[in-house]
């Protein structure tokens, strides 16, 4: 099998590969999440596969909350296929392959009409 040589866009903007790390918490913004609305996420929740989460949004919250020297805060809307599909308020990986696998604090807010929406607030 042939290596194949990472481009400067592939080192800057995602993991090279599955060994790859994932990004910090602290380097999460809504400009890492705005361009990936509408895209598909993984969310690993303990068993062997993981469910399928699309980002409806990214939305920056009120400058003023940000912490001196720190990020501003915001928000993401996910939402799984599924009414149905449930897991409790807690800290699971989601992956994707521009942020890598990061551990991200997950809020069920309950179902629309075409599925369960999931909210994570940065602050």
């Amino acid at each position: 099998m042939l290596n194949q040589v990472p481009t400067m866009s592939d080192t800057i903007s995602r993991p090279a590969d599955s060994t790859s790390r994932s990004l910090e918490i602290a380097d999460l913004t809504v400009d890492v999440f705005a361009p990936l609305e509408q895209q598909t996420f993984q969310l690993h929740y303990g068993t062997a596969e993981p469910a399928p989460l699309l980002l409806l949004s990214a939305k920056a919250g009120p400058a003023s909350h940000a912490r001196p020297g720190g990020r501003a805060p915001f928000s993401l809307l996910f939402r799984a296929g599924s009414r149905e599909f449930y897991v409790p308020q807690g800290t699971y990986s989601l992956e994707h392959p521009q942020i890598g696998r990061p551990e991200i604090f997950f809020v069920p807010i309950g179902p629309d009409d075409a599925g369960m929406l999931f909210q994570v607030v940065f602050s």
